[in-house]
């Protein structure tokens, strides 16, 4: 078999590859220096959690097994520029958690959707697709009958996601505008419900893959150079949680009157102002989680024991370092890329068996450059 470094020597010049490693030494050595100054102020850190009130465990929380169900919505879009114009995929999924020791509600199909079009070139499409893609993510969180609904990315991404839609939206191909604003005011109502998690027996929860909040590591420790979610991996034993705190998620959308109506705006960063955030280790082999949820959830032991607990029935295997359903949808979606090229070769065919100018035309203009994915 072709091993990774004859792959790497194939696709770059040999003098590169040895340049790089070279330096590899010099990042390693940075590395394991800041690792290991964590490492040995372990003890010291932790204590300063436990002074300031955030650091506990999850058998503290004085509530009774709920054996949760869970799910996971992820969502994905792709474009394939042309030379006579752009093939474009979006698509969102929800996969069902690993079931618990009760299981007996069924959630009906569908559980995906998905959209593919065909637009002329704007540079406004890419915001498009991203907001169609959040739109369908939330239509299936709202559908879902689950205990615990987690959410990939930070709470204030699927707003943000319609705001810059909404600023481009003249500019953007009229089919996928008008796709976008025949979603969008049930988007924000979504939206709105996921900021309140309104049911008692229910939680909305968004969980970010990729972070750069320092309000713990820095502000509080004084530990400069590492985001929350890494530095507390470090610190946190098995079952272990921080928080809630408060303020670290902020977001100034404007355009929101406009689209809802006066008032809504105001609504919305008083929910926002009200979410906490909660950084959970739930077993030694797994990372930190950060989850981003209503206030609503994080100060009730129970509906916060309930969300541990999903959280914990999901995170059982060594080697998968986000929760089983996320993990699922996410590893789905990526092969969405792939699928563009097929889709691109059975449209040339079907119009080149039809075509009656040069056979050499349909080929040329639908020649692909490259396709970008989110």
């Amino acid at each position: 078999m072709e091993s990774v470094a004859d792959r790497i020597q194939f696709d770059l010049p040999g003098a590169l590859v040895d340049d790089l490693l070279k330096k590899c030494n010099y990042i390693s050595a940075g590395l394991y220096n800041d690792f290991n100054e964590i490492l040995h102020k372990k003890k010291k850190f932790r204590e300063q959690l436990i002074d300031r009130g955030l650091l506990h465990a999850d058998l503290d929380l004085h509530a009774p097994k709920m054996n949760p169900t869970s799910c996971g919505v992820d969502g994905a879009y792709a474009r394939q520029r042309l030379i006579s114009t752009d093939i474009t995929a979006v698509a969102a999924v929800a996969v069902e958690g690993l079931p618990p020791l009760v299981e007996r509600r069924h959630w009906p199909d569908p559980r995906h959707l998905s959209e593919i079009e065909a637009v002329p070139h704007s540079g406004a499409t890419g915001r498009i697709l991203r907001a169609l893609m959040i739109s369908m993510e939330l239509d299936l969180a709202d559908t879902a009958n689950h205990n615990v609904v987690m959410l990939d990315g930070s709470l204030i991404t699927p707003m943000l996601s319609i705001i810059q839609a909404y600023r481009v939206l003249e500019f953007a191909p009229r089919v996928l505008a008008d796709l976008f604003e025949s979603r969008v005011r049930s988007s924000i109502k979504i939206v709105d419900k996921t900021l309140r998690s309104p049911q008692s027996d229910q939680a909305y929860v968004f969980i970010p893959k990729y972070i750069n909040r320092k309000g713990l590591s820095t502000n509080l420790l004084g530990l400069g150079g590492f985001e929350d979610r890494g530095f507390l991996s470090f610190v946190l034993d098995e079952g272990e949680y921080v928080g809630p705190c408060n303020n670290q998620v902020t977001s100034n959308p404007g355009y929101l009157d406009k689209i809802v109506g006066p008032g809504y705006l105001k609504r919305y960063r008083s929910l926002l102002a009200a979410a906490d955030i909660i950084y959970y280790k739930p077993y030694e082999f797994t990372p930190v989680f950060r989850f981003e949820v209503s206030n609503s959830i994080s100060r009730s032991e129970e509906r916060l024991a309930m969300l541990l607990e999903a959280i914990k029935i999901q995170c059982r295997a060594p080697s998968i370092y986000e929760p089983y359903p996320l993990y699922i949808a996410d590893n789905m979606l990526k092969h969405l890329g792939s699928v563009i090229p097929a889709l691109r070769s059975t449209t040339t065919k079907y119009i080149a068996e039809r075509w009656e100018g040069p056979i050499h035309l349909p080929y040329m203009v639908m020649h692909g450059y490259r396709t970008e994915t989110g």
